[in-house]
């Protein structure tokens, strides 16, 4: 609920996308990326809002960002903790929503807003790559994989990712970054030996 927290990780999701874009199908596209995210964050939000299109283009990425969500490709670092615990419906969380009083209304409905805020933050670069994804004829099972983890992917995690997270914050952010960047940095020849990409080389 850091209002802080989803601009900072935008701004590191972006400069990380740019790195990482380097090693998959989009390297050509990384510009285009860029320039959509800002678009994306827009029509991700209006989407967690419930809100309508203002323009065409607008209902485009909004129909984009439900495909998107429908082939998996959403994450988000509040999610880890909620997984396995069981998700309420809609009809439970409007009965809970009826019975808060005043003070618990307004204070829920500022923790709302964050959480859609940072929710769309965290998944517009993701969004971004899923389109150029689309655009060079992926399916939408791969784009959504390869959006999922252009960035860090929370929904990954090891058996002892929580514990260990309780211990040390955003270790798995951590772990899943230097895992990334190494990816990055280094590519496998046709005899399967780990070598410098291109971009390593630089």
């Amino acid at each position: 609920y850091n209002p802080v927290f989803g601009a900072w990780n935008f701004t590191r999701d972006l400069q990380g996308a740019a790195i990482n874009l380097s090693s998959t199908p989009l390297a050509e596209k990384k510009g285009q990326v860029i320039a959509d995210s800002m678009t994306a964050v827009r029509a991700i939000y209006r989407v967690l809002r419930g809100k309508t299109a203002t323009t065409p283009e607008m209902q485009k990425w909004m129909d984009l960002f439900e495909r998107f969500q429908q082939a998996g490709g959403q994450t988000g670092f509040r999610e880890q903790f909620s997984r396995g615990q069981g998700k309420d419906t809609i009809v439970a969380r409007e009965l809970a929503r009826l019975s808060r009083g005043n003070v618990k209304k307004a204070a829920y409905a500022v923790f709302d807003w964050l959480s859609d805020y940072n929710d769309a933050l965290e998944n517009a670069v993701r969004l971004a790559s899923f389109k150029a994804a689309l655009d060079i004829k992926m399916s939408e099972d791969q784009a959504a994989s390869l959006a999922k983890n252009i960035t860090v992917n929370f929904n990954r995690k090891g058996a002892s990712t929580q514990t260990i997270a309780a211990l040390y914050a955003f270790f798995n952010a951590a772990v899943q970054g230097t895992k990334r960047l190494a990816e990055t940095l280094f590519t496998k020849d046709k005899n399967g030996k780990i070598k410098l990409s291109s971009l390593g080389k630089k």
